[in-house]
Protein backbone atom coordinates (compact mmCIF):
# COMPACT_ATOMS: atom_id res chain seq x y z
CA UNK A 1 0.00 0.00 0.00
CA UNK A 2 1.41 3.38 -1.00
CA UNK A 3 1.51 6.04 1.68
CA UNK A 4 2.17 9.74 1.42
CA UNK A 5 5.10 11.11 3.41
CA UNK A 6 2.79 13.37 5.48
CA UNK A 7 1.13 10.28 7.00
CA UNK A 8 4.39 9.50 8.78
CA UNK A 9 4.35 12.24 11.40
CA UNK A 10 6.15 9.90 13.81
CA UNK A 11 9.06 9.53 11.40
CA UNK A 12 9.21 13.29 10.83
CA UNK A 13 9.07 13.94 14.55
CA UNK A 14 11.76 11.37 15.27
CA UNK A 15 14.04 12.83 12.62
CA UNK A 16 13.58 16.37 13.96
CA UNK A 17 14.18 15.28 17.56
CA UNK A 18 17.36 13.48 16.49
CA UNK A 19 18.61 16.65 14.77
CA UNK A 20 17.98 18.67 17.93
CA UNK A 21 19.76 16.06 20.07
CA UNK A 22 22.67 16.16 17.62
CA UNK A 23 23.40 19.67 18.82
CA UNK A 24 24.41 18.24 22.21
CA UNK A 25 28.18 17.51 22.01
CA UNK A 26 28.16 14.13 23.80
CA UNK A 27 25.19 12.65 21.94
CA UNK A 28 25.98 13.69 18.39
CA UNK A 29 26.81 10.21 17.10
CA UNK A 30 23.68 8.62 18.57
CA UNK A 31 21.47 11.39 17.24
CA UNK A 32 22.92 11.17 13.73
CA UNK A 33 22.43 7.41 13.74
CA UNK A 34 18.79 7.92 14.76
CA UNK A 35 18.28 10.58 12.10
CA UNK A 36 19.66 8.30 9.39
CA UNK A 37 17.38 5.51 10.60
CA UNK A 38 14.26 7.69 10.56
CA UNK A 39 15.13 9.32 7.24
CA UNK A 40 15.80 5.92 5.66
CA UNK A 41 12.41 4.66 6.80
CA UNK A 42 10.75 7.75 5.38
CA UNK A 43 12.42 7.34 2.01
CA UNK A 44 11.74 3.62 1.83
CA UNK A 45 8.04 3.99 2.60
CA UNK A 46 7.39 7.01 0.37
CA UNK A 47 7.08 5.21 -2.96
CA UNK A 48 5.70 8.27 -4.71
CA UNK A 49 8.85 10.21 -3.91
CA UNK A 50 11.46 7.66 -4.90
CA UNK A 51 13.78 8.45 -7.73
CA UNK A 52 16.54 6.80 -9.74
CA UNK A 53 19.07 7.11 -6.91
CA UNK A 54 16.88 5.49 -4.24
CA UNK A 55 15.03 2.44 -5.57
CA UNK A 56 11.88 1.33 -3.75
CA UNK A 57 13.18 -2.24 -3.38
CA UNK A 58 16.72 -3.31 -2.65
CA UNK A 59 17.95 -6.12 -4.89
CA UNK A 60 19.98 -8.66 -2.97
CA UNK A 61 22.16 -11.30 -4.65
CA UNK A 62 21.56 -14.76 -3.26
CA UNK A 63 24.21 -17.27 -4.26
CA UNK A 64 23.22 -20.69 -5.53
CA UNK A 65 23.82 -22.89 -2.52
CA UNK A 66 23.97 -26.00 -4.69
CA UNK A 67 26.44 -24.64 -7.27
CA UNK A 68 29.31 -26.93 -6.23
CA UNK A 69 27.06 -29.97 -6.22
CA UNK A 70 25.73 -29.06 -9.67
CA UNK A 71 29.27 -28.65 -11.00
CA UNK A 72 30.18 -32.05 -9.56
CA UNK A 73 27.11 -33.72 -11.09
CA UNK A 74 27.71 -32.29 -14.56
CA UNK A 75 31.45 -32.98 -14.36
CA UNK A 76 30.65 -36.61 -13.65
CA UNK A 77 28.21 -36.83 -16.56
CA UNK A 78 30.60 -35.23 -19.04
CA UNK A 79 33.68 -37.19 -17.92
CA UNK A 80 31.71 -40.44 -18.21
CA UNK A 81 31.03 -39.63 -21.89
CA UNK A 82 34.67 -38.70 -22.52
CA UNK A 83 36.13 -41.68 -20.65
CA UNK A 84 33.77 -44.13 -22.38
CA UNK A 85 35.07 -42.98 -25.75
CA UNK A 86 38.79 -43.64 -25.14
CA UNK A 87 40.55 -46.91 -24.26
CA UNK A 88 43.57 -44.99 -23.07
CA UNK A 89 43.60 -41.46 -21.70
CA UNK A 90 47.14 -40.87 -22.92
CA UNK A 91 48.39 -37.42 -23.77
CA UNK A 92 48.15 -38.19 -27.51
CA UNK A 93 44.52 -39.33 -27.34
CA UNK A 94 42.87 -35.89 -27.28
CA UNK A 95 43.09 -32.23 -26.42
CA UNK A 96 40.27 -30.21 -24.89
CA UNK A 97 39.18 -26.95 -26.45
CA UNK A 98 36.89 -24.47 -24.69
CA UNK A 99 36.62 -20.80 -23.89
CA UNK A 100 38.21 -20.64 -20.45
CA UNK A 101 37.33 -17.03 -19.69
CA UNK A 102 34.17 -16.00 -21.51
CA UNK A 103 31.76 -18.86 -20.94
CA UNK A 104 29.04 -19.10 -18.32
CA UNK A 105 30.16 -22.65 -17.54
CA UNK A 106 33.89 -21.92 -17.21
CA UNK A 107 34.06 -23.40 -13.68
CA UNK A 108 32.42 -26.58 -14.91
CA UNK A 109 34.74 -26.80 -17.93
CA UNK A 110 37.79 -26.22 -15.71
CA UNK A 111 36.54 -29.00 -13.47
CA UNK A 112 36.18 -31.40 -16.41
CA UNK A 113 39.64 -30.43 -17.68
CA UNK A 114 41.18 -31.01 -14.27
CA UNK A 115 40.08 -34.65 -14.42
CA UNK A 116 42.21 -35.08 -17.57
CA UNK A 117 45.52 -33.56 -16.46
CA UNK A 118 44.69 -29.93 -17.03
CA UNK A 119 48.16 -28.90 -15.86
CA UNK A 120 49.74 -31.02 -18.58
CA UNK A 121 48.69 -28.61 -21.37
CA UNK A 122 45.82 -30.76 -22.53
CA UNK A 123 43.54 -27.70 -22.62
CA UNK A 124 43.75 -25.27 -25.50
CA UNK A 125 41.87 -22.02 -25.26
CA UNK A 126 41.14 -19.16 -27.65
CA UNK A 127 43.72 -16.43 -27.26
CA UNK A 128 46.78 -18.64 -27.47
CA UNK A 129 48.97 -18.16 -30.52
CA UNK A 130 47.65 -19.88 -33.63
CA UNK A 131 51.02 -21.61 -34.26
CA UNK A 132 51.08 -23.14 -30.78
CA UNK A 133 47.48 -24.29 -31.09
CA UNK A 134 48.06 -25.94 -34.47
CA UNK A 135 51.18 -27.63 -33.12
CA UNK A 136 49.28 -28.96 -30.09
CA UNK A 137 46.33 -30.07 -32.22
CA UNK A 138 48.62 -32.01 -34.54
CA UNK A 139 50.13 -33.92 -31.59
CA UNK A 140 46.72 -35.33 -30.65
CA UNK A 141 44.33 -37.65 -32.46
CA UNK A 142 41.09 -35.98 -31.45
CA UNK A 143 39.73 -32.72 -30.06
CA UNK A 144 37.04 -32.51 -27.39
CA UNK A 145 35.09 -29.24 -27.55
CA UNK A 146 33.10 -28.01 -24.56
CA UNK A 147 30.82 -25.03 -24.96
CA UNK A 148 27.55 -23.46 -23.95
CA UNK A 149 25.15 -24.24 -26.80
CA UNK A 150 24.54 -20.57 -27.57
CA UNK A 151 28.29 -19.90 -27.91
CA UNK A 152 29.35 -23.01 -29.80
CA UNK A 153 29.46 -21.64 -33.34
CA UNK A 154 32.10 -18.91 -32.78
CA UNK A 155 34.31 -21.46 -31.01
CA UNK A 156 33.90 -23.95 -33.86
CA UNK A 157 34.62 -21.25 -36.46
CA UNK A 158 37.92 -20.59 -34.69
CA UNK A 159 38.69 -24.31 -34.61
CA UNK A 160 37.86 -24.76 -38.31
CA UNK A 161 40.09 -21.81 -39.23
CA UNK A 162 43.06 -23.43 -37.45
CA UNK A 163 42.88 -27.09 -38.41
CA UNK A 164 41.01 -29.58 -40.60
CA UNK A 165 38.68 -31.71 -38.45
CA UNK A 166 35.75 -34.09 -38.88
CA UNK A 167 32.91 -34.19 -36.37
CA UNK A 168 32.43 -37.61 -34.79
CA UNK A 169 29.91 -37.23 -31.98
CA UNK A 170 27.83 -34.51 -30.39
CA UNK A 171 26.17 -34.62 -26.97
CA UNK A 172 23.85 -32.07 -25.40
CA UNK A 173 23.48 -31.70 -21.63
CA UNK A 174 20.49 -29.60 -20.50
CA UNK A 175 21.51 -27.06 -17.85
CA UNK A 176 19.57 -24.21 -16.19
CA UNK A 177 22.22 -21.63 -17.15
CA UNK A 178 22.29 -22.79 -20.78
CA UNK A 179 22.66 -26.15 -22.44
CA UNK A 180 26.17 -27.60 -22.68
CA UNK A 181 27.55 -29.14 -25.85
CA UNK A 182 30.24 -31.81 -25.86
CA UNK A 183 31.59 -32.41 -29.36
CA UNK A 184 34.27 -34.88 -30.46
CA UNK A 185 36.35 -34.15 -33.57
CA UNK A 186 38.92 -36.27 -35.36
CA UNK A 187 41.96 -34.37 -36.59
CA UNK A 188 42.54 -34.96 -40.30
CA UNK A 189 46.29 -35.36 -40.63
CA UNK A 190 48.09 -34.85 -43.92
CA UNK A 191 50.13 -38.09 -43.88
Amino acid sequence: QNWIISDYWVLYGGAIICLVIALHPKRTLYALFGFVMFAGMMLQDAYEYTSWFYPPHVNVYVADRYMSQTIYDYTTQITEKISARYDSLSYQAFRMFYNRGGDVHRRLFNSVASVYLWTNDRVLVPGQSAERMVEEFNEANEIVVLSTASQTQPLLDMLFSLIDVTELERHLFPHPLGDIELIFFRINKDN
